[in-house]
């Protein structure tokens, strides 16, 4: 995903504020990674979990799913950080989640 900001400004996506870095700047744009990523729950807990990562607003969509995973996330990662590391500090420290899956995403057709 390529947003177009003024390159002296910031842009809120999911509730994270990106400022827009020198290496963008050029073009004028905040470039971001589309992942997925998918969380199976402790038993019980998997509308408890979807209320923390609401509150923390950092998802594009998330849906509940059936089968081996409970909840789907789509989030939207500034290129510049470490997605890993921002899945990490930011969805798996929630309490409840047992175990996840993340699914990078590339160029569409």
């Amino acid at each position: 995903m390529v947003i177009p900001v003024n390159c002296r400004s910031a842009v809120a996506i999911c509730g994270i504020l990106v400022k827009v870095r020198h290496r963008c700047c050029d073009q004028g744009k905040v470039v971001m990674n589309c992942v997925f990523v998918q969380l199976r729950c402790v038993p019980g807990q998997t509308y408890k979990v979807a209320d923390k990562i609401y509150d923390r607003e950092i998802v594009s969509e998330l849906y509940s799913t059936s089968g081996d995973f409970d909840l789907l996330m789509k989030i939207y990662i500034p290129d510049e950080e470490d997605i890993g590391k921002f899945i990490n500090d930011n969805v798996l420290d929630i309490e409840g989640i047992s175990r996840s899956r993340t699914t990078l995403t590339f160029k569409a057709f």
